[in-house]
C-alpha cells in the first residue's frame, strides 16, 4: 500500500472512531417525552409513611399517593408507584428506577444542588413527643440527652437533632417501642411529624410539642436534574391546584 493511501485508510479509521465515541455519550432521554410516549409515570414513595403514603401487595394508599396521582391525572397518563425506603427516594430516580419521587422530601439548597425540584405543594413542622409533664420544646432542652428520631426526618430536620450540643441520637423504624424508651429513661424525647405525633399523642403518658423556633418545612417533588421540562410541567400543575383549592382538598382530606 502506498504511503498516500495508507494516510488515507488511517484517516477513515480515526473517523469511525470518533463517530463511535460520540455517539456513545448520546443525550439522555426526556423524561416528560418518555412519560408521555409510554402513557405512565413512575413514582417512587416511601411504602410505610401512613397517611401519606403506603405501599400493601403493590397498591399503594394515602395523601400524596392521590397526590401523584392527580398529577398523573393531568398528564393523561397512568401512575406506577414502587415503595421504597425514604432514604433511598433521591437514589431510586438517579437509578432510573422512577422518574419522579415524593415523600415528605423537604427543600433545602442541597437538594436543590442534587435534583430538580418541584415547587412546594404541602408543608409540615417537627414535633417532639416527651412524657406528660415535660414542657421541653426547643432543641437545646435535649442538650447532652439522648433522644429518639424517626426514620422519616427529612435532611435538614436531620442535621437539626444531630447537632444539638452532646446529643445522642436513637433512630427508630417504627415508634412502637417509643412510649416505653421514654418513660424508662432510654430516650428523653422522640422527633418526629404530625402524622406520629399525633397518634402517639393519644397514649395518656405521652404529650407532644412543635419544636419551637424551627420553621415548617417546604416538600416537593424531586426529579433529575436533566429534567426540567418535567419540572416545568409539574410546577404548573401544582400552581393550578394551589389556585383551584384542589391541592388544599387532596392533601388534607
Amino acid at each position: 500500500m502506498g504511503l498516500k493511501k495508507m494516510r488515507i485508510a488511517v484517516g477513515i479509521v480515526l473517523l469511525v472512531v470518533l463517530a463511535t465515541g460520540c455517539s456513545s455519550g448520546e443525550k439522555r432521554a426526556d423524561s416528560l417525552e418518555l412519560i408521555q410516549k409510554d402513557g405512565v409515570m413512575s413514582v417512587a414513595v416511601p411504602g410505610n409513611n401512613s397517611p401519606y403514603s403506603a405501599m400493601s401487595q403493590g397498591a399503594a394508599s394515602g395523601t400524596e399517593v392521590e397526590f401523584a396521582k392527580k398529577l398523573g391525572e393531568k398528564l393523561g397518563v397512568q401512575v406506577r408507584f414502587t415503595g421504597v425506603e425514604p432514604s433511598g427516594l433521591e437514589q431510586a430516580v438517579l437509578d432510573g428506577n422512577a422518574q419522579i419521587a415524593l415523600g415528605r422530601i423537604a427543600w433545602s439548597d442541597g437538594l436543590k444542588n442534587r435534583m430538580a425540584v418541584s415547587s412546594a405543594y404541602d408543608t409540615g413542622r417537627l414535633f417532639v413527643v416527651t412524657a406528660k409533664g415535660n414542657f421541653s420544646c426547643t432543641t437545646g432542652a435535649f442538650a447532652s440527652a439522648s433522644v429518639g428520631a424517626s426514620q422519616m426526618l427529612s435532611e435538614p430536620a436531620g442535621i437539626l437533632v444531630n447537632g444539638i450540643d452532646g446529643v445522642t441520637v436513637v433512630r427508630y423504624d417504627s415508634p412502637d417501642t417509643v412510649e416505653e424508651d421514654i418513660l424508662s429513661g432510654k430516650i428523653q424525647g422522640y422527633f418526629c411529624y404530625e402524622n406520629q405525633a399525633g397518634e402517639l399523642m393519644k397514649r395518656p403518658s405521652l404529650q407532644a410539642q412543635s419544636v419551637s423556633g424551627v420553621l415548617a418545612e417546604q416538600y416537593v417533588v424531586v426529579m433529575d436534574q436533566a429534567d426540567e421540562n418535567l419540572k416545568h410541567q409539574i410546577d404548573g400543575m401544582i400552581g393550578q391546584m394551589a389556585e383551584s383549592g384542589e391541592l388544599e382538598e387532596l392533601m388534607n382530606p
